[in-house]
């Protein structure tokens, strides 16, 4: 009778594995040949190919008469799956409680013996840090002019903007330190870790966290008025990387130990030692968030992502804050609001177009007045709308009227009451930004060069600018147009006098042009 044996591998509970026999199975016996040694394996790492060995062990021998032998031996084979899948399982549930350290100057800090080299050098990299992100945060908030608050541009381009939310989204992906920081409410302080760096205490473990914290949330802070203030993508961009690598300067400074470069072997041997160094799980944070199970990992990256998550979120929302302020012309409130501009002594015979087409009215619609004057031969002369233009502002909001290619437009304050004697017909001077001529143009309320003309009806024209405002307009070299195109200068003073007393004193030479009122 053949005899079918399963050699089962158990644990003797000291480490080691070793073979346990049982009886052979009653069933028929068949020649020597046909015995059938049937050995199952431990394999720790997988629990799977127990399952497809005691599988694969089933169907080998489905041609065997011993039916009551082959199911213990499949039996057998199932229930060494299940206890070695309880033994991946707790690797895992192991491994999802232990966290390694960053690979920064704050978990030098963390280790090092308080006055060693490491100590002073991971001190160092973190002051340079510090240091270098506050003066580019003073320099880019320090007042200048009549900037918009924090000094945002009061429009940008399309593609600016697009370049703005991609940068902040960058900007959250590469600076990690604020959410490697707050994994500090997941690790739970091992004292067991005093016994190979003394000075490796919970207030140093805290501490250092809450360096890593400032550092990354300065660095955030910093590179998010880089971002708003940009006006220009390339220049954003150049800005932009010059902040990220210097909040990374704590990653960088532990590549240099590490490799060596700092010259102190103490500090090198640190980098390395550092590499076996693992917290676990905070159990609070256990009792929070479940039992320990297989899950314990994800769990602790839905938390980082969370983290992650919050922080883009808070950018994005403030970024888009200021676009809608910039759509609404807010940031324009800072700007010179009213000014005195002089027109040059030009004349255009606008009004002998009311007799050439009394009978049709191809080019405008010509009031009384304006067809006395064509008729007197009277031209228009450019001067008379010289006065006080007020930027046109919104009713409801008080932000800049934009409605004129995403500018604001100034209009004349008191028309001339020489050049338009009835109270019925008072049109005003309006200076606005012209997209098709890329220009700055100044044009008369119903006075036009035809129907089909595409440059805005330009009268006076300013050089080609993508100025913002009247205030960086030059003064020379406009476009007048007198049926012909002339070159003159338009005088353009902010009448907007700013407070400019020191130390209680007005400033005599600023405030002499506003009446000793500011400075205009």
């Amino acid at each position: 009778m053949d005899q079918l044996e399963a050699r089962r591998t158990v644990n003797d509970g000291s480490g080691r594995l070793s073979n346990s026999h049982r009886p052979d199975p009653p069933g028929d016996h068949t020649d020597d040949k046909n015995k059938s040694d049937i050995s199952v394996s431990v394999d720790d790492n997988t629990a799977t190919s127990h399952l497809e060995k005691g599988l694969c062990t089933r169907q080998h021998l489905c041609v065997s008469k011993d039916e009551d032998g082959l199911e213990d031996t499949f039996e057998d084979a199932l229930e060494e799956v299940h206890e070695d899948k309880a033994l991946v399982e707790d690797r895992e549930i192991d491994n999802a409680a232990k966290f390694e350290l960053q690979n920064d100057i704050f978990s030098m800090f963390f280790l090092a013996p308080y006055g060693s080299a490491s100590f002073f050098y991971s001190m160092i990299v973190f002051a340079v840090q510090i240091i270098i992100l506050i003066l580019a945060l003073i320099n880019k908030l320090k007042p200048d002019g009549d900037e918009s608050i924090f000094k945002i541009p009061a429009r940008n381009d399309p593609e600016v903007t697009l370049s703005q939310f991609l940068a902040i989204f960058i900007a959250v992906v590469v600076s990690t330190d604020v959410v490697d920081s707050l994994e500090v409410f997941l690790i739970k302080y091992d004292e067991t870790i005093l016994h190979d760096y003394p000075d490796a205490t919970w207030t140093k473990w805290i501490l250092s966290n809450i360096l890593r914290f400032i550092e990354g949330i300065l660095g955030i802070v910093v590179a998010m008025v880089f971002i708003v203030q940009a006006t220009d993508v390339l220049d954003l961009f150049l800005d932009f990387t010059a902040v990220l690598f210097v909040s990374d300067l704590d990653n960088v400074a532990y590549y240099i130990a590490n490799k060596g470069y700092t010259g102190a072997e103490s500090v090198q041997s640190l980098t390395e030692s550092m590499l076996d160094v693992t917290m676990c799980q905070n159990e609070r944070f256990d009792d929070i968030m479940g039992e320990m199970t297989r899950k314990k990992q994800r769990r602790r990256m839905l938390y980082k992502r969370t983290v992650f998550y919050v922080i883009l979120l808070i950018l994005l929302v403030g970024m888009i804050g200021v676009y809608a302020l910039q759509k609404n012309g807010f940031f324009y409130k800072t700007k010179c609001q009213r000014f005195q501009i002089n027109l040059p002594a030009e004349e255009y015979a606008f009004f002998e177009k009311c007799i050439k087409n009394k009978s049709d009215d191809e080019w405008m619609q010509c009031s009384d007045s304006w067809k006395a004057k064509g008729e007197q031969g009277s031209p228009i002369n450019f001067s008379q709308f010289s006065g006080v233009y007020k930027m046109k502002t919104k009713v409801n909001s008080g932000g800049a009227d934009l409605s004129h290619d995403g500018r604001p437009h100034y209009e004349q304050v008191s028309p001339s009451e020489d050049f338009y004697p009835d109270n019925r017909d008072k049109p005003s001077g309006i200076f606005r930004y012209c997209k098709n001529e890329n220009a700055w143009v100044f044009t008369i309320e119903g006075v036009s060069k035809g129907a089909n003309a595409n440059d805005c009806s330009w009268l006076l024209k300013s050089p080609e600018t993508e100025a913002d405002t009247m205030d960086d307009l030059p003064e020379e070299d406009w476009k007048v147009w007198t049926g012909a195109i002339d070159e003159s200068a338009v005088d353009i003073t902010c009448l907007d006098c700013k407070d400019t007393k020191s130390n209680g004193a007005p400033d005599q030479a600023k405030d002499s042009g506003c009446n000793f009122r500011g400075e205009c």
